[in-house]
């Protein structure tokens, strides 16, 4: 037998006893697992375990245990689409939230109810509305379909909800959008966004304290609802008909709340429309000096010739532009004008020609971080 001969030489960057990912401290574990996650408040998705804290417990016992006891991996939950057995999601949807310890909750939830059993009236998100309802006191951010009768759920204290995103859908029998609840009992919400929502003529000290906005095909009372709203700072008008901004007066303008830094104003329709000439940047009057930012649809230029139309604008606002965007130019005018318009230096510090179809949302994502965007 041959003795034991010198050690071989040491390879450069071997270690003789590596770190693997299992023995790792579950602390750090639980930050990586984090990471692996959708940042807060944006919802992993429960339909797709792989993308949610169920996949991660799926793994091997060490990191099921690691995930099922960190209660911020289960803060923010989204589930969307069709769904069958009801029942059984909302159970999932439960323990879900169960795991959630005293964490701030992010929901989302836009499903249609693919069971014949449940009536015509509440195949929509009220299904499930059952499941989230107990943790109310923990919400801070929903986007959720609502009809009717879920909308009659929100009366009661929501304590830390900051922001909200309703998608109306009409009532089966009587065809008529959900009225906004007045969200008397929400003393942080902050940020709003409504889809097919009929504001009515709700009246709410809640609204004095919106400072984001996003609005899309409500009905005529979006102006009486933002003269409720002074203190905003970003607000984005998505609509199709005219009605949606109707005044007393339709050669009157409207009169934004005077605190605005960032205007959007888009089109709720991909489709040219024969009345395209009668929607103009005019319509509208911001009357301070802090808006900074303006993005509109070009179906609100008159013409090609938007030096004087944003220049009007800004006179009657009294306002700098620093950043604007025009959104579907070739679409309104036919011809592409992609790319940065710097003869426009004379009205504002930059303007953007954006290419039709490509989305810039970034201002929106900054805003009302929670929405779903499905503009």
């Amino acid at each position: 037998m041959q003795p034991p001969g010198p050690h071989p030489p040491a390879v450069p960057g071997h270690i003789d006893n590596p770190v693997t990912v299992l023995s790792l401290p579950s602390e750090i574990l639980a930050e990586i697992f984090k990471a692996y996650l959708p940042p807060y408040p944006a919802c992993a998705d429960i339909k797709q375990a792989s993308k949610s804290p169920l996949g991660l417990g799926q793994i091997c016992r060490q990191w099921r245990q690691i995930a099922w006891s960190t209660p911020s991996l289960w803060r923010a939950v989204y589930i969307r689409g069709h769904v069958q057995n009801p029942d059984t999601w909302a159970d999932l949807l439960r323990a879900y939230l169960d795991r959630s310890g005293a964490c701030g909750l992010s929901i989302q939830l836009f499903v249609s109810i693919d069971d014949p059993s449940v009536l015509t009236n509440s195949r929509k998100t009220i299904g499930l509305l059952d499941a989230f309802l107990p943790y109310r006191a923990r919400w801070e951010y929903l986007s959720l379909d609502v009809n009717a009768a879920s909308c009659a759920l929100f009366d009661g204290p929501m304590p830390m909800l900051k922001g909200i995103e309703l998608v109306g859908w009409d009532h089966d029998e009587a065809m008529l959008y959900p009225s906004l609840p007045s969200f008397s009992e929400a003393p942080m919400l902050c940020s709003m966004s409504l889809w097919d929502i009929d504001l009515g003529a709700v009246t709410s000290p809640t609204w004095n304290q919106l400072t984001a906005v996003h609005l899309t095909e409500t009905n005529e009372q979006c102006i009486p609802f933002l003269q409720q709203t002074p203190n905003l700072r970003y607000l984005c008008l998505s609509f199709d008909s005219r009605e949606m901004i109707s005044t007393t007066d339709q050669a009157q303008a409207v009169h934004l709340p005077h605190c605005l830094e960032t205007l959007a104003l888009k089109s709720a329709t991909r489709m040219q429309r024969q009345d395209d000439d009668d929607w103009t940047l005019e319509m509208f009057v911001v009357p301070t000096r802090n808006l900074r930012r303006l993005q509109i649809d070009a179906r609100f230029l008159r013409t090609m010739d938007t030096i004087p139309q944003i220049g009007s604008f800004c006179e009657h606002s009294r306002c700098r532009i620093a950043e604007m965007r025009v959104m579907n130019f070739e679409r309104r005018f036919g011809f592409d004008a992609t790319g940065e318009w710097r003869w426009m230096q004379d009205v504002v510090e930059s303007c953007e020609i954006v290419k039709d179809g490509e989305e810039k949302d970034e201002w929106e994502a900054e805003a009302i971080p929670f929405a779903t965007r499905m503009y």
